[in-house]
């Protein structure tokens, strides 16, 4: 790391350090590894392996909603092999309606093992 940026990260850091002493908890970890602070903090989550493959619940869910227009209604089987929950996945086709429609513009509704919705807009 370069001086001058050593220099800012220390003043940062004892400015942060300062608020510490009020309750307040941080970590900083420069690109070396050097950690500082007193957050706690598991070095595993930043290299959490992602178990499925980016945009593999999308290609189940986007074929039900592109499709829909204002007043249709679709069912959306959750997929045989899912390792998440049924609210896990109400979430995602939640988050997805808003993607493609616009926040408002649908609902959706749970039951055992599908997910009911329903275009508004």
């Amino acid at each position: 790391m370069q001086a001058t940026t050593n220099t800012f990260l220390l003043k940062a850091v004892a400015m942060l350090g300062a608020l510490e002493r009020s309750g307040v908890l941080f970590k900083v970890i420069t690109p070396d590894g050097n950690e500082y602070g007193t957050l706690p903090y598991m070095r595993e989550l930043m290299n959490k392996k992602i178990r499925r493959k980016h945009g593999s619940i999308s290609i189940h869910i986007d074929p039900h909603l592109n499709s829909m227009k204002q007043g249709d209604v679709a069912v959306i089987k959750m997929p045989h092999d899912a390792d998440f929950s049924i609210n896990d996945f109400q979430s995602r086709v939640s988050s997805r309606m808003c993607a493609l429609w616009g926040s408002g513009k649908g609902t959706c509704h749970r039951n055992e093992d599908t997910i009911e919705v329903l275009r508004i807009k």
